[in-house]
């Protein structure tokens, strides 16, 4: 269980600071940042239960001539 909270921790983490760089954001109300890093603290030390998660986004790939793009979605599910 520590293991699968650290991986969605650190999936978030990461997502939260490079996310905002590379994804299309939806439609939704913005959220601060800092309300983020506070929620995302709390998942780190072990304050709140984490029971799924869902990255989407889109994704660039350009190797030599080929010049690729789509849309991705990581989904993250405790069992």
């Amino acid at each position: 269980m520590f293991r699968f909270r650290f991986v969605v921790v650190l999936v978030c983490s990461f997502t939260l600071l490079f996310g905002p760089a590379v994804a299309q954001q939806p439609s939704s109300p913005p959220i601060s940042a800092s309300a983020l890093l506070q929620q995302s603290l709390a998942a780190q030390l072990g304050n709140t239960q984490i029971s799924d998660a869902t990255l989407t986004g889109t994704v660039r790939r350009i190797a030599g001539s080929d010049d690729e793009s789509g849309t991705v979605s990581v989904k993250a599910v405790r069992l």
